[in-house]
């Protein structure tokens, strides 16, 4: 809390000039980094990135992103998760999450495969224009570098030490979220598959004995 109360005390002595506000921290194989580039009157957007290497190949964390509405598998905060649309993939594709009491609706606005997702939040406090999530995905020598963006652009100057701090809010969220997508690539995937393959198995002898049994 301190830490975001700083930020917001920064934020008010802001002038009109340019200027540009960067805080880090880094932890093991996460980095949190806020940077607040301001060039004028309109582009003050608050931004935090979340940075993390998963140990697996770049198509499984695809496809976990892509499944959209699946998001509450591996997302501990996220109690429930549907379509909202009939289009289940792509630009356009929109998804319902509900995170305790809070239900939002998030609409694909970036679709580039194994490279880049990005959905738009609805449902937060109407002093902000836009409210943005991207994925981004590069493959590296120690696995897939995965890096999750909130990005929140506010209606009015005003508005800004507000978006920031929303900002710092949604990144401490979206850093839970990264995580529970690393545990779940890493360990509950591979698990879940190795049983799927023990079931298939298991049902293919029991078919075959069957088939002796019949001979």
């Amino acid at each position: 809390m301190k830490f975001a109360q700083k930020v917001l005390h920064q934020l008010l002595q802001l002038t009109m000039t340019q200027e540009i506000l960067k805080c880090t921290k880094k932890k093991a194989s996460q980095v949190f980094t806020f940077t607040l580039d301001i060039t004028s009157e309109v582009s003050r957007v608050p931004k935090i990135k979340k940075n993390i290497i998963i140990d697996c190949p770049i198509e499984a964390v695809w496809e976990t992103l892509s499944c959209f509405d699946q998001i509450s598998l591996w997302a501990e905060n996220v109690s429930h998760s549907c379509f909202l649309t009939e289009q289940r993939e792509g630009v356009g594709t929109i998804r319902r999450i509900q995170q305790k009491s809070t239900v939002l609706t998030e609409r694909i606005i970036i679709w580039n495969d194994f490279s880049s997702l990005g959905y738009e939040l609805s449902g937060l406090p109407p002093i902000f224009s836009k409210v943005t999530n991207t994925w981004f995905l590069s493959s590296g020598e120690n696995g897939v570098e995965v890096s999750l963006e909130v990005e929140i652009v506010p209606k009015r100057r005003l508005a800004v030490p507000f978006a920031a701090v929303a900002c710092i809010v949604i990144g401490r969220v979206n850093n839970r979220m990264i995580l529970g997508l690393k545990d779940y690539l890493e360990n509950a995937e591979p698990i879940r598959k190795l049983r799927e393959e023990i079931s298939t198995l298991t049902s293919r002898l029991i078919q075959l004995e069957n088939s002796r049994d019949s001979l």
